[in-house]
């Protein structure tokens, strides 16, 4: 009786992977071989850029306008920080409306 022959799925793939890849490399050799063409000849490279960087339009003609990056309800935190009478972490007014604020969202049971 013969066993019979199983592999497993990385055999598999590597197996596979390289017969894509060696097909793709014999395919594309011959295709070189049969039509030599350089980037400079080709139809592509004939045809005139219209990139902005060979003298071309450019695609963005105005600058993007930054938005606001902080508002009125950040502004007056910054405020009350800087008006405080310490900026330590603990005892200071902001840390305790933090924790009042942290303890509404999660409640410690």
């Amino acid at each position: 009786m013969s066993e019979k022959q199983t592999i497993n799925r990385r055999q598999f793939v590597a197996g596979t992977s390289g017969l894509v890849l060696g097909a793709a490399m014999h395919g594309g050799a011959a295709k070189a071989a049969e039509t030599p063409r350089s980037p400079a000849t080709s139809p592509a490279a004939k045809k005139k850029s219209d990139l902005a960087i060979h003298g071309g339009k450019p695609a963005v003609t105005h600058s993007a306008s930054l938005g606001r990056r902080w508002g009125d309800p950040e502004r007056r935190q910054l405020d009350a920080m800087l008006q405080q009478d310490t900026l330590f972490y603990w005892g200071g007014p902001q840390t305790k409306l933090l924790i009042e604020r942290f303890q509404q969202v999660c409640p410690v049971k």
